[in-house]
C-alpha cells in the first residue's frame, strides 16, 4: 500500500475497498473504486487537497523518487518557509508533502 509502505502511515484496519490509516492527529480513510465504477473518472486521479508534513522534504523526495513514486516537480520553496512537493499516489491522486528543505 502506498500510504503504509511509502508514506509510512500506520494501517489501523482494512476491509473491502477501504483502508484506515493513523496520521497522528487524525485518521485517514482511503477508498478504492474499480475502473468500471460509474464515479471512477470523476473521483480518481485528481488533486485531493491533502497535505502531509514530513520532517525533511528533500530527503523524503529523494527516498520516494528512488522507489518509483511520481512527483509533479521537485520540492519548491514556500513563502512561509520550508517547501512543498506534489506527489501522485498509485491511483494517480495528487497529494502534497510539506516540510524543511
Amino acid at each position: 500500500l502506498f500510504y503504509r509502505d511509502l508514506l509510512g502511515l500506520r494501517l489501523l484496519r482494512q476491509a473491502g475497498n477501504a483502508a484506515v490509516f493513523d496520521t497522528g492527529a487524525a485518521q485517514l480513510t482511503v477508498e478504492s473504486l474499480p475502473h468500471g465504477h460509474p464515479a471512477h473518472g470523476d473521483m480518481v486521479g485528481r488533486f485531493t487537497g491533502l497535505s502531509f508534513v514530513v520532517a525533511n522534504l528533500a530527503e523524503t523526495f529523494g527516498r520516494l523518487s528512488a522507489q518509483g513514486v511520481t512527483f509533479l516537480a521537485p520540492p519548491q520553496p514556500q513563502a512561509a518557509g520550508g517547501g512543498a512537493a506534489h506527489v501522485r499516489d498509485t491511483a494517480g491522486n495528487v497529494l502534497t508533502l510539506i516540510g524543511k528543505l
